[in-house]
């Protein structure tokens, strides 16, 4: 069925250019939550080329204006040269392409503001990894966009997800247990991002789990690094995502201490460590 999701966080993987990882939370009674990761796959990638009105030859505009087909034929022999399916293929391999009008607002100054601009958007799998630099041109185009625009922040525009808010998972797939992906109680996948939608009426935020760490080091004086000696932790198990937390002074904290060798004793030798660890004992 659907799933409702709290979507707190996202990360991509180096070399999983076609997923994205949402974290959040998943609603397991009335009143709890569990931790809940997804992996969204087949996303897609676009780049958006802006048509000129005549053609460009050796720098200079021509009286020739710039046709449909033009463009996409001299767009299709650039795709190419980085080893992308041909046009001719495309419903095969998932390379697609269509005309598209859009506005501009920002710094080039050949492009006109606040106008309509004729662009051919490509759209292919993430799958293709390549680099195309940003300032390629072309006899039918001025401009190439999206060439560095991540997978993650494609879904985010695609899907309007602006920050930690509920969206709706439609029938995502549970992972099997040989095949977790993260330390979260609930994990799953979700096949394509037409699977998620954003809930425009919001439940209330679920309580969140929030950890301090603080780490203390030292120089060792050998190799002139710093080394951890003492990490410590202070979780609080139900802070407000969207108001005060009202508990505040409900935490749970521990510290682990690492053993110094001998010749390095004289570096960390805490004050009244036994002293502080009774005093918190107590309390």
């Amino acid at each position: 069925g659907n799933l409702p999701f709290y979507f707190i966080d996202a990360c991509e993987i180096k070399g999983a250019a076609d997923s994205v990882y949402l974290f959040g939370k998943v609603r397991t009674s009335s009143t709890s939550y569990a931790s809940c990761c997804l992996r969204v796959d087949s996303l897609e990638r676009r780049l958006y080329f802006c048509l000129r009105d005549f053609h460009f030859e050796k720098g200079a505009k021509t009286d020739k204006k710039v046709e449909w087909n033009d463009a996409r034929e001299e767009i299709r022999q650039l795709l190419n040269k980085y080893n992308l399916p041909d046009f001719k293929i495309r419903t095969q391999l998932g390379l697609k392409d269509r005309k598209k009008m859009k506005k501009y607002a920002f710094e080039y100054p050949d492009i006109p503001k606040n106008e309509e601009s004729e662009y051919l958007v490509v759209k292919f799998s993430h799958k293709f990894t390549f680099e195309m630099p940003g300032d390629t041109i072309g006899r039918t185009f001025s401009h190439v966009f999206g060439t560095t625009t991540s997978s993650l922040e494609r879904l985010l525009l695609k899907k309007r997800i602006m920050g930690p808010s509920w969206l709706l998972i439609k029938k995502p797939k549970k992972t099997s247990k040989k095949k977790r992906m993260s330390w979260c109680q609930v994990e799953g996948i979700v096949e394509e991002p037409q699977q998620i939608e954003r809930i425009e009426k919001q439940d209330d935020c679920p309580f969140l789990k929030v950890m301090s760490l603080d780490l203390k080091t030292v120089l060792n004086p050998t190799n002139h690094t710093n080394e951890i000696v003492v990490a410590s932790l202070v979780i609080h198990d139900k802070v407000s995502g969207d108001g005060p937390t009202e508990n505040e002074k409900d935490i749970r904290f521990c510290s682990f201490f690492r053993q110094i060798e001998n010749k390095h004793q004289n570096l960390f030798n805490p004050e009244n460590l036994a002293k502080d660890v009774k005093f918190y004992e107590k309390e």
